[in-house]
């Protein structure tokens, strides 16, 4: 993504699609049950011009569901660099709280 520098790429809104998340780390989990849960992967940014919040809106997907939201104020530059969609490295992370309570974030990697 040429000219996106990795400020751009921070993932906002985690905490709304903390079921996905969750669903996603517990389908790839390590065995250690004391340990933060997090899963590797790849992340597609898909605009969604159709988003009643926000027309520039760039969603975050992993495994098919949403997780975030790339920052509304970088949102704009992102669409026009990515055109239809863009595959980007990823982690999800959770600190294991149970009835999705906790901390959840997404982290993006562009390689």
């Amino acid at each position: 993504m040429t000219g996106i520098k990795p400020r751009l790429l921070h993932v906002v809104g985690c905490h709304h699609h903390c079921q996905a998340i969750s669903g996603i780390i517990e389908s790839h989990k390590d065995k250690d049950k004391n340990s933060p849960f997090h899963y590797v992967g790849i992340a597609i940014l898909k605009p969604e011009p159709e988003n009643q919040f926000d027309p520039n809106a760039v969603a975050v997907l992993v495994e098919g569901q949403r997780v975030g939201y790339i920052r509304k104020e970088y949102a704009p530059e992102v669409k026009s660099a990515i055109g239809e969609s863009y595959r980007l490295a990823c982690e999800l992370l959770w600190d294991r709280q149970p009835n999705n309570v906790g901390l959840y974030n997404c982290l993006l990697f562009d390689s």
